[in-house]
């Protein structure tokens, strides 16, 4: 199940007139919220009222089931994709961790490699080649295509981030920080703290910090394209958060992901909160308080199962908004609760939620019944896993698979530092060229600029749909918008460019998802979706902001993502709603709970049990007595073989 969803798994009920807590937002920061307050306050006099017709929010992941019509067994193949987020870490996400332990979500646990061994493609002006190519002669490649000076030819794009990086070090000798892991606690400090010019990074956007510091226009321009995401650079995000998003985004990375999605997170999260609780399809569209009773109103709208549309109002003692920032936005527009503040208050509130820049994503998923990419037929090298960069609107494009147990353990040996005997490296590499022969799916994973094209070329023409579609699919889920006629021709051209093949065969399935969020009204469902992520803005304070926002009035609370100190990522939801519960209910932080209650580290104790669990997977499908012991997880890849940011300490060599 790819999540609940009204009419299904939530039935329509009668909505509640009064409750002790009220939370607003059916996502991960509601979802969260609500259970917590049942598992720690023990509150059980709580709805959550959500504005769409399912679960999960920003986590959205799509299950399809192909038929295999190349052999009897088994009778369906999953290809997993995700609409929205799709991947964690083990190290410097504690609340995630803690919440995934206690859930017991542990053991669905599975690798997300981000690597090709040097093989991922890249095409800039007019230029396809790997990332093994882009090595050759000293990175060359990047002084041929861009007009680079001197200073800047010679070095791996990605070098130059780390020297501006190690600039600002070296001019606040003031900010001595230096962890290994570097959390949200260290990218607040850095981007409020250090200085350039005598304006703190919180005051420069990245293009205009390099450009200060002497970078050519040409160099700048290589940059935010061969780094995948625009907006760093061309956005109003600041430059000390832009650091943060780069540094998420590794060369040496170890992500990791649900083998079912990461819809499985707030679909256990459901199933604990029960869907009693949760009323779908219901918008709060106003709220008032009255004084003299302390009570918030909360104006809904709901549409029933036979489409027909009632109002009412909920009165609550406290209230959770777990919204981003364009919701809240609406809703303070509307609210008396906000409007009836002094003038100088209410702006002062407005602007705060300013403080946050929206940030546009896109995902458009292409479904073929084998991975052509890399079964030999574009002449290259197979392109396995990880981001393929372009200057063309694609921005990265990231292969999905089928990925079965026996995938799985291949990938969690593959993690690892092993010297395999013949037997096993075959067994690997039958394993491996598998993967091609079963559905998978390429996913265009773009920002910023580039969702304009894609956006406007969306509205053209009719969707798109296989005429055999029905002998590939078993089922399509119901909140799966196929993509335009337009956007496949325009994905296929731009697939045959960066893989530099003449042949792309056509899609058995699209979607299109577009996170851009809308103040119009009466947009088609295929269009009701809000932005992607959310990045602190020039001129944030956000150590300020979040305090400001955790309870903007009495009793009353917001949290999610796009006002916390880890943005673009599930553990800022979390630890933006955790302030929020400490403040209302004095709950303290999740990961201290978990550490308070088994004295570990909740990253220690999953990397434990993932461990065991890779053991177990390598040991009956890969190596009988594999011992985790002797191949521990290579954390030394060669950093070149794929684009990634690097950042270390100059000063502590």
């Amino acid at each position: 199940m790819t999540h609940y969803t009204f009419g299904k798994e939530i039935t329509d009920k009668p909505l509640p007139t009064k409750v002790k807590v009220a939370i607003v937002g059916a996502g991960m920061s509601g979802l969260y919220s609500a259970w917590r307050l049942q598992q720690e306050a023990q509150i059980q006099d709580l709805a959550i009222f959500e504005r769409s017709n399912r679960t999960g929010g920003r986590l959205d992941s799509d299950l399809i089931e192909f038929n295999n019509l190349r052999s009897e067994h088994p009778k369906t193949i999953t290809v997993k994709e995700e609409q929205g987020g799709m991947r964690f870490l083990f190290d410097g996400m504690d609340d995630l961790m803690a919440l995934f332990l206690k859930l017991n979500l542990q053991n669905d646990i599975v690798p997300f490699p981000m690597n090709s061994g040097g093989n991922n493609r890249l095409f800039f002006r007019g230029e396809s080649f790997s990332v093994e190519d882009a090595q050759q002669d000293d990175y060359a490649i990047w002084s041929h295509l861009y007009n680079l000076d001197q200073s800047e030819q010679g070095v791996n794009p990605k070098d130059i981030v780390n020297v501006v990086f190690n600039r600002i070090l070296e001019a606040n000798p003031q900010f001595q920080q230096r962890p290994e892991v570097r959390g949200p606690e260290f990218w607040q400090a850095f981007r409020l703290e250090c200085k350039w010019q005598g304006q703190t990074l919180n005051e420069w956007t990245l293009w205009d910090l390099y450009t200060n510091m002497g970078y050519s226009q040409e160099c700048i321009n290589m940059l935010y394209r061969v780094l995948g995401f625009n907006g760093t650079f061309l956005s109003q995000m600041n430059a000390g958060v832009a650091y943060q998003l780069l540094e998420d985004f590794p060369a040496n990375v170890q992500f990791k992901t649900f083998k079912d999605g990461f819809s499985t997170l707030p679909n256990k999260l459901v199933e604990e909160v029960g869907t009693d609780n949760i009323h779908l399809q219901t918008s709060i569209e106003e709220i008032d308080y009255a004084e003299e009773s302390g009570l918030y109103s909360l104006h809904y709208s709901h549409t029933d199962e036979h489409g027909r549309t009632q109002k009412g109002v909920v009165q609550a003692e406290k209230v959770i908004l777990g919204l981003p920032r364009l919701a809240l936005e609406k809703l303070f527009v509307r609210s008396n609760a906000f409007n009836q503040l002094d003038k100088d208050k209410s702006e002062q509130l407005w602007n705060t939620l300013q403080s946050a820049s929206n940030q546009p994503l896109l995902k458009i998923n292409l479904y073929y019944d084998s991975a052509w990419w890399g079964r030999g037929t574009t002449g290259r090298p197979a392109v396995e896993f990880g981001p393929n960069f372009a200057d063309l609107p694609t921005g990265s494009v990231y292969p999905f698979y089928a990925v079965n147990d026996e995938l799985a353990a291949a990938l969690m040996y593959q993690e690892r530092s092993t010297h395999p005997s013949k037997d096993v490296q075959a067994k690997l590499d039958r394993i491996g060229n598998e993967k091609y022969e079963r559905p998978a799916a390429l996913t265009i994973y773009c920002d910023y600029l580039n969702i304009n094209f894609w956006s406007n070329l969306q509205n053209i023409g009719e969707t798109y749909h296989h005429p055999h579609q029905s002998d590939y699919v078993q089922d399509v889920p119901a909140d799966i918008y196929p993509a335009s006629t337009a956007v496949v021709a325009q994905a296929t051209k731009f697939f045959k460019e960066i893989f530099n093949t003449h042949y792309v065969p056509e899609p058995i399935l699209t979607s299109a998802r577009i996170w851009e969020g809308s103040t119009k009204f009466d947009i088609p469902a295929s269009r009701q979706f809000g932005f992607g992520v959310h990045q602190w803005a020039v001129g944030a304070n956000d150590k300020e902001v979040m305090e400001t926002l955790s309870e903007p009035l009495p009793n009353l609370y917001t949290c999610g993502e796009a006002f916390s100190d880890y943005q673009g990522w599930v553990e800022g939801a979390l630890r933006s709603t955790d302030l929020a519960l400490e403040k209302s209910f004095g709950l303290k932080p999740f990961s201290q709970v978990y550490f308070e209650n088994t004295h570990i580290h909740a990253s220690d104790a999953i990397k434990a049990i993932y461990e065991e669990n890779s053991s177990k997977l390598i040991n009956q499908y890969i190596e009988t007595n594999f011992s985790a012991n002797t191949a521990p997880i290579d954390r030394t890849q060669d950093f070149d073989s794929v684009i990634g940011v690097d950042l270390c300490y100059f000063d502590t060599k």
